[in-house]
């Protein structure tokens, strides 16, 4: 980044003497965050160093409060000398790794500071114990999050370290885990899908919303809505969507496909996101409704590309233009007010009037100065100007009870969004749903985030059987493994995907398809006798029955008849063939140890072949096209499956053994 000096500091000088060095350059010879940043400030503006999208005027602060009043505003400031340290961490390090959440590398240094309390805050004499005691204090307050905040505070171990700053080198990891969702049952597996699910009762209120709106902001919330509930957008993408987002295309047998253009906000590229044929005509209709009340913005961003310094006049209003003065009832229909709140209006922007007349320059001057930032661009990465954007609106539009402003616009934001879901109707902001009197079956307040539309449509895709590379893409992600933290299926969910997949015979492949057809029984009553439970793995399912015994084989799961595996689950062949690989590199370790005269290689040399050959025959299943995407896959075992075979066959040579003779 433009501004940064790389900090080298001096082996030979004391831990102290580099401290103040480093905080000299952050503080006289970096321009990171800007030129003219206050740097003794503890409230540092750094808006124009971070572009988040779908924010508009708002803007970014960096609060040096401390731990403990870190959630009030403007908290007590940080201990020096640990203060100045702390602002000179967050300069050098935003020059070297720029990061959007710069709230976990701030919540680190406020926890560090907090652990150095009983060392005068002085940062030399931090030692591992002390990031020790700073991630307990993580790991309480964030919760969830805690992981990310524990992740910057082993970053600041290594720094110091890595620069002499400290007075003994810190070797510590970050001790707080990235939180797991996989359990599948049980009251905190019920409770996370909850908070990440829409219920059904608020899926219904959304529909029933869609239909009775009839007011600006309740028509842009609920169209919103609709799309995030036709693909599964993430609230900033969808805010970005331009005015000509649609996307039709004929498929090969002749049916239209609908789609959105979407720009991605991580690392996936721009992509066409397919609508749900189901949603396909709400979407458009939503699009429909977004162009049409989103239509005087546009063209007022259009006047103002071409005239930056001139006011924009609204149609009856343009006779306005040219006057010296102009009268309160005038101000009051560019402002969208009643006139009687154009005094107030005049005094809070300092405009001097007189008789209930003012100067239409100072008018004029006022409102263009409330222009967006960055205007006309609303997203300057991807070039989308205010007049081509979906989601803008006048000034004051999204506001119950107010009149928009005539002459100005702003966009519309993910906090607009989500207060008109229910987001903040604690705090007595109403939502669509209470305007029209829609509740929970218990009476409770619907609340909706825009984000769980996104978990909603991701688990909707896994129980239909969607391949995760297609989920992955669809849902806009560089990489499938992000889809499991939005795979919400519950444990009975799980269960009957597995038997309606193996109740299809198209579907089976391996020993099952043979016995499934010499069964006495239907095929579904098999079925479910064969799928008590499912439990995933790394490589697949397991139905093993855990309520009549553990597992017999100890997860050597590729040699049990009781794993399934499924064609189609990209992660999970994917690793079954980096299994392979890894087998195949150690039966060459194992047959050259057997060479060399090891006791016992000769035996991990024949584990590894057959391991190798149960592999490959996967392997060779997964990449032969006559096999469906979604088959099962089931393995014959060379194997005893478990103790209660054992126990069996014992028995039957112990009878062979002593009946013959009895009989006699």
């Amino acid at each position: 980044m433009s501004g940064t000096v790389q900090f080298i500091a001096r082996e030979q000088r004391d831990k102290g003497t580099n401290l103040e060095d480093f905080i000299r350059l952050c503080r006289e010879e970096l321009t990171v965050f800007g030129k003219t940043l206050d740097f003794d400030s503890n409230k540092w503006d750094v808006t124009d160093s971070i572009e988040y999208r779908g924010r508009g005027n708002e803007r970014v602060h960096l609060l040096f409060s401390d731990f403990d009043s870190s959630s009030r505003h403007p908290g007590d400031p940080m201990h020096e000398p640990f203060l100045s340290f702390a602002k000179a961490y967050m300069r050098y390090m935003h020059g070297m790794h720029p990061t959007k959440q710069l709230h976990h590398r701030l919540g680190a240094l406020r926890a560090l500071e907090r652990g150095l309390a009983q060392r005068e805050h002085r940062l030399e004499r931090v030692d591992a114990a002390t990031f020790t005691q700073a991630s307990i204090l993580v790991a309480q307050k964030y919760g969830a999050m805690g992981y990310h905040v524990g992740r910057q505070l082993e970053a600041i171990a290594s720094f110091l370290t890595k620069h002499r700053l400290s007075e003994q080198p810190i070797l510590w990891r970050n001790p707080i885990k990235r939180p797991q969702d996989r359990n599948r049952i049980g009251a905190d597996a019920d409770r996370r899908r909850k908070e990440k699910l829409p219920s059904q009762a608020a899926l219904g209120a959304l529909a029933q919303a869609f239909q009775m709106a009839e007011h600006t902001p309740d028509i842009i919330v609920t169209s919103a809505a609709a799309i995030l509930c036709g693909s599964p957008g993430r609230i900033n993408e969808l805010l970005a969507l331009p005015e000509d987002c649609e996307v039709e295309q004929t498929r090969s047998n002749g049916t239209k496909a609908y789609g959105l253009r979407w720009w991605t906000s991580k690392d996936a590229e721009p992509m066409v996101k397919w609508v749900i044929p189901s949603m396909v005509e709400v979407v458009r209709e939503a699009i429909g409704r977004l162009r049409e009340h989103t239509h005087e913005a546009r063209r007022m961003a259009r006047w103002y590309e071409k005239h930056p310094q001139e006011i924009y006049l609204p149609d009856g209003l343009e006779h306005l233009r040219g006057k010296e003065r102009i009268h309160f009832d005038d101000i009051a229909a560019l402002l969208g007010t009643q006139k009687r709140y154009v005094t107030g209006w005049l005094r809070r922007r300092a405009i001097a009037h007189h008789n209930s007349s003012c100067s239409f320059g100072a008018i004029e001057r006022a409102i263009v100065a409330l222009l967006p930032r960055n205007f006309p661009y609303l997203i300057r990465e991807t070039g989308l100007k205010y007049s081509k954007a979906l989601f803008v609106v006048r000034v004051n539009e999204m506001h119950q009870g107010c009149r928009p402003y005539r002459s100005m616009l702003e966009p519309i934001t993910p906090l607009t969004i989500n207060n008109g879901l229910g987001g903040s109707i604690g705090h007595g902001v109403s939502s669509v749903f209470s305007r029209f009197g829609l509740q929970e079956p218990d009476g409770s307040p619907i609340k909706i985030t825009s984000h769980q539309f996104r978990h909603w449509l991701n688990t909707l895709a896994q129980e239909g059987g969607l391949s995760q590379l297609d989920i992955a893409k669809w849902s806009g992600r560089k990489d499938i493994r992000q889809n499991e933290a939005y795979d919400h299926m519950s444990g009975d969910d799980l269960v009957a995907k597995l038997r309606e997949i193996a109740g299809k015979d198209v579907n089976l492949f391996g020993i099952h398809r043979k016995v499934a057809g010499l069964i006495p029984i239907s095929r579904d009553e098999f079925i479910k006798l064969q799928i008590p439970a499912v439990h995933t793995t790394e490589l697949g399912y397991c139905v093993h029955d855990w309520t009549l015994l553990p597992c017999p084989l100890h997860r050597d799961c590729i040699f049990c008849s009781e794993h399934w595996f499924i064609k189609g689950d990209s992660k999970r062949m994917e690793r079954i063939r980096q299994c392979l690989k890894v087998a195949e590199e150690q039966l060459v370790m194992a047959e050259d140890a057997a060479a060399s005269g090891y006791a016992g290689a000769d035996r991990w040399s024949d584990h590894q072949r057959a391991v190798i050959d149960r592999l490959r025959n996967l392997v060779e299943i997964f990449d032969d096209p006559k096999v469906a995407i979604g088959a099962i896959i089931r393995l014959a075992t060379t194997q005893t499956a478990g103790q209660v075979q054992i126990a069996v066959e014992e028995r039957a040579r112990h009878d062979a053994a002593f009946l013959p003779g009895l009989t006699a």
